[in-house]
């Protein structure tokens, strides 16, 4: 893993890797993220982008079943900008399940796929990704954690974007194995670049 922090705000994430024996490999990170700045608001009072016509359905353990669901008149369409807030607890099936967003969505284009943004202080975060797919999570559970400035976590007080390959790829037909082979080297980049707008 090879972080980056550069001067223009961008901070870059590297995976690499390589095997003596073929192995699954997918790596990715989940770091929480709320623009709000000290935890001022919940990420569900922020908005989102997500270039993704697709997410994967899942089962009632929270596993991927390799059924890809089409976003389009679903909650979990995010082609354009909304508050990630606004259908988080709508009465359909697959956030019931995941009692908020836990899904991989399956990314379409190669520059700025995800973007976040706070609408009240302006910060902005976009995403570029090498992977295919992100794991977006709405911390759906809380733990009761402590945080800094004496503040303890609570739901929906962050996010997760956990770029990747197909979460079970391996027991799907047509998604991302995740296998690295002796012979190969696994490399893959996310990017978080930061502005105001």
């Amino acid at each position: 893993m090879i972080y980056t922090l550069h001067d223009d705000n961008t901070f870059t994430i590297e995976y690499k890797a390589i095997t003596d024996k073929t192995t699954l490999c997918n790596l990715t990170n989940h770091s929480y993220f709320n623009l709000s700045g000290n935890y001022k608001r919940p990420v569900t009072e922020q908005y989102a982008r997500i270039d993704a016509e697709s997410f994967l359905e899942l089962d009632v353990n929270l596993i991927p079943t390799g059924k890809l669901v089409d976003v389009k008149g679903t909650p979990m369409d995010f082609i354009q900008r909304k508050q990630i807030g606004r259908d988080i607890n709508n009465d359909y099936e697959q956030l019931k399940i995941a009692n908020g967003y836990d899904h991989p969505w399956l990314l379409r284009g190669k520059e700025n796929q995800i973007e976040m943004i706070d609408r009240e202080s302006g910060r902005k975060m976009t995403i570029t990704t090498t992977y295919p797919s992100v794991v977006i999570y709405s911390f759906n559970y809380p733990n009761n954690e402590r945080l800094k400035y004496g503040k303890t976590a609570e739901k929906h007080g962050g996010i997760c974007f956990e770029t990747q390959y197909e979460p079970n790829g391996i027991n799907a037909e047509g998604l991302n194995k995740a296998i690295l082979k002796s012979e190969g080297q696994y490399y893959e980049k996310t990017e978080f670049k930061f502005s105001i707008e």
